[in-house]
């Protein structure tokens, strides 16, 4: 099987909307070999180009053609592509929450690598680099309640802010979040320790 036809097979059981970067091929060709195929299919129509050495298989949709895939699927390739860790922000995870109804302007996301701005169409993702405490649980539903709850503050936080945050942590989350605890402000230990004792009935 030719390398172009093993990329189309690959990619088409990753299944329309996935992003992906050359990196994910490498174990079927060379890095040269990758780009020149992925950039063949660009041409011919099968992928998009998101921004530099990111692709997506586009959903299609039959009345407003072809959909764009999430910020977030594009944030978590490009550190994936980099071997960088990936954080929301505190503003994000509040809106994850449902505790914020606020959707954030910019789309901030902490990393372990270096700070910076990647566009993406009309749009721009910010990559700001974090010490290791705010990386705590980095990719993980753990890591986005430290971040809502040092986003919220001391002052605004109340039982139906942590309950909100609780009733949307499973047992495992509860786990990761008593592991992660040391590296979340003082203040906020005794909330974090409410929603990893939380009992959902």
């Amino acid at each position: 099987m030719s390398i172009t036809k093993q990329l189309i097979s690959h990619i088409k059981k990753l299944g329309r909307g996935a992003v992906f970067s050359p990196k994910d091929f490498l174990n079927i060709a060379s890095r040269d070999l990758v780009d020149k195929t992925l950039s063949r299919l660009v041409t011919q129509g099968m992928i998009i180009r998101v921004t530099r050495g990111v692709y997506c298989y586009p959903q299609k949709h039959p009345a407003i053609g072809t959909i764009s895939p999430p910020l977030d699927d594009i944030a978590k390739t490009i550190a994936k592509k980099l071997d960088q860790k990936l954080q929301i922000s505190g503003a994000e995870a509040a809106h994850l929450f449902g505790i914020s109804t606020q959707v954030p302007a910019k789309r901030v996301y902490y990393t372990d690598g270096l700070s910076r701005q990647i566009k993406v169409g009309n749009q721009v993702l910010q990559f700001k680099h974090a010490c290791p405490k705010k990386m705590a649980g980095a990719g993980e539903k753990a890591g986005a309640v430290l971040q809502a709850i040092r986003y919220l503050g001391k002052q605004t936080i109340n039982d139906d802010t942590i309950n909100m945050i609780a009733k949307q942590v499973d047992a495992k989350d509860q786990k990761s979040l008593r592991q992660i605890a040391s590296f979340a402000p003082d203040w906020s230990r005794p909330f974090l320790n409410k929603i990893s004792s939380y009992e959902h009935k």
